[in-house]
C-alpha cells in the first residue's frame, strides 16, 4: 500500500491544510488508531514532468543509443552513473531515480547529458519542443 502524502503550507510555525486535506489526513489517521506514527516534513518541489520524461527517453537517450549502437537501458544506466550518482563517506554509491527528480533537477540532468553528447561524443541532440 502506498503511503499517502498530505500537502499543506507552512505559516507562522504551523502547517495549514485545506479542508479537503484535513479530512483526508483525519480519515487516514483513523486507520492507525492507537499506533505510534512518524511525521516527516519536507519542502515541496514539483516532480519532473511527463513531457520531460518522454523527451529524456525518446530524444536524449534515443539519439545517443542510435548514434552509439547501444540499447536504451545501457544508455540510461551509463548517463545516470555519470551524472546522477554520488558516493557517500563510506563508499556507498547512490544513484538518483529520474522519477524522483524535481523539474529543475531533471532539466539539469538533461542539460549535462546533452553537453556531454555534444562535446565528448560529437552527437547533436535536438532541443525539446516548446
Amino acid at each position: 500500500m502506498a503511503i499517502p502524502k498530505f500537502t499543506g503550507t507552512a505559516k507562522a510555525g504551523k502547517i495549514v491544510f485545506t479542508d479537503e486535506q484535513k479530512q483526508y489526513l483525519s480519515n487516514y489517521l483513523l486507520t492507525m488508531e492507537g499506533d505510534l506514527v512518524v511525521i516527516q516534513v519536507k519542502k515541496w518541489r514539483p516532480q519532473r514532468t511527463l513531457p520531460q520524461n518522454a523527451y529524456l527517453h525518446a530524444v536524449v537517450f534515443g539519439t545517443i543509443a542510435n548514434e552509439t549502437g547501444n540499447d536504451l537501458d545501457t544508455v540510461k544506466d551509463t548517463m545516470k552513473d555519470m551524472f546522477a550518482t554520488t558516493v557517500d563517506a563510506k563508499g556507498f554509491r547512490h544513484t538518483e531515480k529520474t522519477s524522483k527528480m524535481s523539474t529543475t533537477r531533471m532539466a539539469e540532468f538533461i542539460e549535462e547529458i546533452c553537453r556531454f553528447a555534444a562535446v565528448d561524443l560529437n552527437i547533436y541532440i535536438p532541443p525539446p519542443p516548446e
